[in-house]
C-alpha cells in the first residue's frame, strides 16, 4: 500500500480555511450521527424481515422483467430466475437491491406485481413505511439523488458522511491535500475550489448514475478535485509518499519521494475500474463523482498554468528571477512543489 504524505497536515495558523472546512464536516457528522444510526437500524430491520424482503424482491423482479430494456441482460436473467419457486434467497437479494433503484421506488406504488391482493396490500403498507424512514435519513435529506436535487443539496452533500470510517477516510486525504493547497493558492481560493469541485462532481454523478437511488454524500468528489488540481500544478515535482507492504519487517515500510502525477494516475485508474465494474443499478461508491472531481480539478489547474504562462509572455521585462523565486517558495519534504515543468 502506498499513499501520499506530501508535507503532512499544516496547522491551524498556516491553513485556517482547511481546518474550518474540516470542522464544518465534523459538526455535520456529529449532529446527524444519532439520527443516521437510528434510521439505518430501522431500514436494516425491515430488510431482515424475510417475508417483507421476499415480497419486495418478488415485486422488483417482476418490475425488472417488465422493463427489461432498462437493465443489463444478466440482471434481467437474475430477476427471471428469482421468480421461479424455491428461489427465496434470490428474491431477498433483489429486495435489498430494489432500494437502490430510483425508477422502481418512484413507480412501485402503481405496479401491481405478481402478489395476490392481500399480500400486496400488506407489502405496500410496509413499503410506504420503509420509504418514509429512508427519506427521513440524514443522508437523503442532505444528499443528492435522481429524485431529490436542489441548489442547497449541491453544497450540503459535501459535508455529510455515512459513517465514521467514511468520514475518517475522507478527512485524512482532505487535510493532506487541502492544507498543502491553501499554502499555495490561499484560503479563499481553496474554499472556492472545494465547493466548485464538489458541485461539478455532483453533476457528473447525476449524468452517469441515472438509475441509482443511493444518495450522493461525502467530500470525496471535492477532495478528488483538490488532489487532481495539486497533482497537475506539481506534476513532475517529487513529493513524499508513505508505503507499507504488509510484511512484519522494518524495511518494508517507510517513505519515498515520487512524482506528484503518480497519485492522479493511480486514483483515476482505480475510479475508472470501479465505475466500469459496478453496474449503475447496484449503486455503492460514487466513482463517477470522484472522476468528475478529478476531471474538473485537472482542467482548473491546466487553465491556471496556461494563464500564468500567458502572463509571463506578456510581461517579458519583469524579472524572471522573481517569478522563479515565487514558484519555489514552498517545499514538500525538502522538494519544491510549485515548480512548473
Amino acid at each position: 500500500m502506498i499513499f501520499p504524505i506530501l508535507a503532512g497536515w499544516r496547522g491551524l495558523v498556516r491553513a485556517p480555511v482547511t481546518w474550518g472546512i474540516f470542522l464544518a464536516n465534523l459538526l455535520v457528522f456529529a449532529v446527524t450521527f444519532v439520527d443516521s444510526e437510528k434510521s439505518q437500524k430501522a431500514l436494516e430491520g425491515y430488510m431482515r424481515d424475510h417475508a417483507f424482503s421476499e415480497a419486495q424482491g418478488t415485486v422488483f423482479a417482476d418490475y425488472v422483467v417488465d422493463h427489461a430494456e432498462r437493465y443489463p441482460a444478466n440482471f434481467v436473467k437474475l430477476a427471471k430466475d428469482s421468480l421461479v419457486p424455491l428461489q427465496s434467497e434470490r428474491r431477498q437479494i433483489l429486495g435489498s437491491l430494489s432500494l437502490r433503484d430510483s425508477r422502481f421506488l418512484s413507480e412501485a406504488d402503481n405496479f401491481s406485481g405478481p402478489l395476490d391482493r392481500v399480500m400486496r396490500e400488506w407489502w405496500l403498507k410496509k413499503f410506504e413505511d420503509l420509504r418514509a424512514i429512508r427519506e427521513s435519513h440524514p443522508s437523503y435529506s442532505l444528499g443528492i439523488t435522481q429524485n431529490q436535487q436542489s441548489y442547497l443539496a449541491m453544497i450540503t452533500y459535501q459535508f455529510s458522511h455515512s459513517g465514521f470510517s467514511h468520514f475518517l477516510g475522507n478527512m485524512l486525504f482532505f487535510l493532506i491535500f487541502a492544507s498543502t493547497l491553501e499554502v499555495m493558492v490561499g484560503g479563499l481560493a481553496l474554499l472556492i475550489l472545494y465547493l466548485c469541485f464538489g458541485v461539478f462532481a455532483a453533476l457528473f454523478f447525476l449524468v452517469l448514475s441515472e438509475v441509482s437511488a443511493v444518495p450522493l454524500i461525502g467530500a470525496s468528489g471535492a477532495i478528488s478535485g483538490l488532489m487532481a488540481f495539486f497533482c497537475v500544478l506539481a506534476w513532475s515535482t517529487r513529493v513524499r509518499y508513505g508505503y507499507f507492504l504488509f510484511l512484519p519487517r522494518r524495511e518494508f515500510a517507510g517513505t519515498v519521494n515520487l512524482p506528484a502525477w503518480i497519485t492522479l494516475l493511480f486514483w483515476s485508474l482505480s475510479d475508472l475500474a470501479g465505475l466500469w465494474s459496478t453496474p449503475s443499478e447496484l449503486g455503492g461508491v460514487a466513482y463517477s463523482a470522484h472522476l468528475g472531481g478529478e476531471l474538473i480539478g485537472a482542467i482548473a489547474a491546466l487553465i491556471l498554468v496556461a494563464l500564468r504562462k500567458a502572463r509571463r509572455e506578456a510581461m517579458p521585462d519583469v524579472s524572471m528571477a522573481v517569478a522563479s523565486k515565487a514558484e519555489t517558495k514552498y517545499s514538500l519534504g525538502g522538494q519544491p512543489f510549485l515548480e512548473m515543468s
